[in-house]
């Protein structure tokens, strides 16, 4: 702790910080197969050299830390979950060469168990840190950690790093998490642990809050509720994949969307993938109490450009992995006889989530098969996938007529959840829906050039039900937008029952979604959906999507309304011909705006 406060100067901090990387090391687009320019823990490298000599040219000591989810969401990264874990690990061997001072965790961080986590935590060099993780098998995890930093005058500047993640992490992951380990409530934890880590000796304390800004009442998953936690004088966000500051944030109860605050603490939030390099430069003053308090701060995000060079002993470190991965992925596992594309996902059923459909409800039929549950009438959510928003213009699927190679599956399948069938009635089913169908902006019937979608929420979020018939009315108020509700033919009923096959994850009440009790759980598949998909692909009599879609929207009286999709849906407007479809634009971002007719 620095004495001799009163006579000491303000002295300036600079935190650089990365989150959501998810495994993103190279520039690549690994189910394109392509290169992925303005992405990439190797770009963020060369960011991190220039912030840090800036700073050292000032007399200005840096720290760099992650906020977690860093493990997951690549094939790359699925590799890598599989190989040996020892200096030379792509991962590993890439922190370590950029000297980070602090890891913290995200929800995915748990999404390949707790023993390869534990792994790399053992493997890095500097600490990580999850303070409300607890449990027998994470014992390489850290509650906290202060950090000594060395100032100009000699002196050391000793900062508090703690790390949460939402403790709906524990349900979304509780296959993975297992059952000595724990996650506890974010507001109590961080109670509990800033005097403690106060009285150890920091001087400041930083949060890394894997978790979006949200709103001010939610003190357990929401960034702008942990500012109001005493004692935070810096928060690192993420999760949600969004930028802070930026104007994504304007008018947010809270939040101080130019200058990166969320109530008066410090805050930032770096995109997604390697996107950008959050820059949070703090003036700190000493206080009569003895101690230090934020004075002012700068917050700025750096974008990870398209000519941005590239780190080249990061491209040496993964270089290896990352051809053996290409290698893998070429490898073909079918044919399509037609092409099917994701382009117009949140505007019709889209052909790639009925293939998903078909695959999950084949597994799950021989599940069931010779089981009480047996005779319930089987249905599938399937989510939409790929359908750009926060993932930008090349988030969309397109699967060419032809081979199918397995980088294409792994499109399909981002992401390692455990397939289930769940009890599901009528009344649960609406409900299903009506969630759902918030992903639409309320229309009005005579607004012209109206957003279609409500941007506040991601994609993936929208579900399709198939095995039932359905209208979706974007017109009407949030909760009453299903309606003609049915399932082969005649209206659904509040007490009729159906066996849903869903994930894990929106069975948990991933997406906000109501959870699932544990009793209502009919089946667990220990196959993956890859595989599942794969099998998919080799009937002969495959059928992608039924001859009438599972749902269209109400008939509007010709109200129209803009939406942003791929390049590539030039290409494909004969599909959503019921919506007469116009391109009147393009974005400076690279999407194709549309306007639909309903």
């Amino acid at each position: 702790m620095l004495t001799d406060v009163l006579t000491t100067p303000h002295i300036s901090l600079r935190l650089l910080a990365t989150t959501d990387i998810h495994a993103h090391l190279l520039p690549h687009d690994y189910v394109k197969d392509c290169p992925a320019p303005g992405i990439g823990l190797a770009g963020i490298a060369t960011l991190i050299d220039i912030a840090r000599a800036e700073a050292a040219r000032e007399g200005i000591s840096t720290l760099l830390l992650d906020n977690g989810d860093l493990l997951q969401g690549t094939p790359l990264a699925d590799y890598l979950a599989q190989v040996p874990v020892n200096a030379d690990h792509p991962i590993v061997a890439s922190l370590n060469h950029l000297d980070y001072d602090a890891v913290g965790l995200g929800n995915h961080d748990f999404d390949h168990g707790v023993k390869y986590l534990n792994q790399v935590a053992d493997a890095l060099k500097m600490p990580v840190v999850c303070t409300n993780l607890s449990g027998d098998d994470v014992c390489a995890i850290l509650p906290s950690t202060v950090i000594p930093c060395k100032l100009p005058s000699g002196e050391v500047l000793q900062v508090g790093i703690l790390s949460v993640v939402p403790p709906l992490t524990a349900v979304w992951n509780r296959q993975n998490l297992g059952p000595k380990n724990r996650i506890a409530s974010v507001q109590k934890t961080l109670e509990t642990a800033i005097p403690k880590l106060r009285q150890q000796g920091a001087d400041i304390i930083v949060v890394l809050a894997h978790m979006g800004v949200g709103q001010p009442d939610d003190l357990e998953a929401s960034a702008v509720g942990l500012a109001q936690i005493p004692g935070v004088d810096a928060l690192i966000t993420g999760h949600t994949h969004r930028r802070l500051p930026g104007p994504e944030y304007i008018g947010r109860t809270g939040v101080d969307a130019q200058t990166g605050l969320l109530e008066s603490v410090p805050a930032i939030m770096a995109g997604h993938s390697g996107s950008d390099l959050a820059v949070m430069d703090l003036e700190l003053a000493p206080t009569p109490a003895g101690g230090w308090t934020v004075l002012s701060h700068t917050s700025a995000l750096r974008p990870n450009l398209q000519q941005t060079p590239q780190d080249s002993t990061i491209g040496q470190i993964v270089r290896p992995a990352h051809n053996r991965v290409r290698r893998q992925l070429a490898q073909k596992v079918g044919t399509l006889e037609r092409a099917m594309h994701s382009c117009f996902a949140l505007v019709t059923p889209a052909p790639t989530s009925g293939l998903i459909a078909a695959a999950k409800m084949r597994l799950m039929q021989r599940e069931l098969a010779g089981t009480e549950y047996s005779d319930l009438p089987l249905l599938c959510s399937a989510a939409a996938h790929a359908s750009g928003g926060r993932g930008g213009p090349e988030h969309f699927l397109h699967l060419p007529a032809g081979p199918v190679l397995r980088r294409h599956i792994a499109g399909l399948s981002p992401f390692a959840n455990q397939l289930v069938a769940v009890r599901a009635n009528g009344a649960k089913l609406r409900a299903w829906l009506e969630h759902s169908a918030r992903i639409f902006a309320q229309l009005s019937p005579n607004a012209p050039n109206q957003a279609l979608i409500d941007a506040a929420v991601p994609g993936f979020h929208f579900d399709t039900i198939f095995g039932l018939e359905y209208l979706i009315d974007p017109t009407a108020r949030l909760g009453h937008r299903i309606r003609d509700l049915s399932h082969n033919g005649r209206p659904l009923r509040d007490d009729q029952h159906f066996a849903l096959v869903t994930n894990q994850f929106r069975a948990a009440g991933g997406g906000s979604y109501a959870p699932t009790p544990d009793h209502d759980v009919l089946a667990r598949s220990t196959i993956p959906l890859p595989e599942a998909l794969i099998a998919r692909l080799m009937d002969r009599d495959i059928k992608i999507l039924p001859e009438q879609p599972p749902w269209q929207f109400a008939p509007l009286g010709g109200a129209q309304a803009v939406f942003y999709t791929s390049h590539l849906a030039t290409e494909h407007l004969d599909d959503i011909a019921h919506l007469s479809p116009q391109v009147i634009g393009h974005t400076d971002t690279g999407f194709v705006e549309l306007r639909v007719t309903l």
